[in-house]
């Protein structure tokens, strides 16, 4: 496949990948380690239309992250349980 250019810089992408790493390492995606992989992600909560009391919660993630070659996107909906609803705990 012939590549056609950039969709963003080279710096900007390094930057987001940094900010994704520190998600994980540090954040909401802390359940998305694995050791030995550099792993970065965002979690995301979102709430299905306006005091519905359904939420989508979602997580994407990328590794390695200094050469990404893995992105993986899990979407849940209306998660329920002990859990509660936040991205950072059912979809990582």
């Amino acid at each position: 496949m012939k590549e056609k250019g950039r969709a963003i810089s080279e710096k900007s992408a390094k930057d987001v990948l940094s900010m994704m790493e520190t998600v994980v390492k540090e954040g909401t995606g802390r359940n998305s380690q694995v050791k030995g992989y550099s792993i970065g992600g965002k979690t995301g909560t979102s709430e299905d239309g306006v005091n519905t009391n359904r939420y989508i919660t979602s997580f994407v993630g990328v590794a390695d992250v200094s050469n990404p070659e893995v992105i993986i996107v899990i979407i849940l909906y209306n998660p329920t349980g002990v859990g509660g609803h936040q991205g950072g705990e059912w979809s990582t």
